[in-house]
């Protein structure tokens, strides 16, 4: 079953007696590991946090011989922020293209994250949600 974006301000939907943030997690999940996008957090290193909001914490990180930006995301995320992540990751995951930021993949543990290219003027989330100031 789908779970369409138009439910926000609903935090706890069921479905199949499952709250809608876990059927979201999972769905997630599920669509990182069948194209093998399930990171394992301890490859990280020279970890740096460069910003936070209310939604996530912000870090700096190599990975792979590589600087990548790693979005970490808190646990009260609502099921409007699971969607809008959700389909960022679909997104992100189907444009392996050299002009855009390269998504690396995913991690859960100790906590849910979302790995890409280092953008030095702001995540992808706050791109794709029209936060970020235009430095011209």
């Amino acid at each position: 079953s789908s779970i369409s974006p138009h439910v926000s301000g609903v935090s706890q939907v069921a479905f199949n007696n499952r709250p809608a943030s876990v059927v979201l997690e999972s769905r997630i999940i599920e669509t990182c590991r069948s194209k093998n996008l399930i990171l394992d957090h301890k490859e990280f290193s020279n970890i740096t946090k460069i910003s936070e909001s209310a939604l996530s914490e912000n870090y700096q990180a190599l990975f792979r011989g590589r600087i990548v930006h790693v979005e970490l995301f808190s646990s009260s995320i609502s099921v409007p922020q699971l969607c809008a992540i959700e389909k960022c990751i679909h997104i992100l995951s189907s444009l392996q293209i050299p002009s855009n930021i390269f998504f690396y993949g995913i991690f859960i543990e100790p906590a849910f994250a979302i790995v890409t290219e280092f953008a030095p003027r702001g995540s992808v989330l706050e791109l794709l949600r029209g936060t970020i100031i235009s430095s011209h």
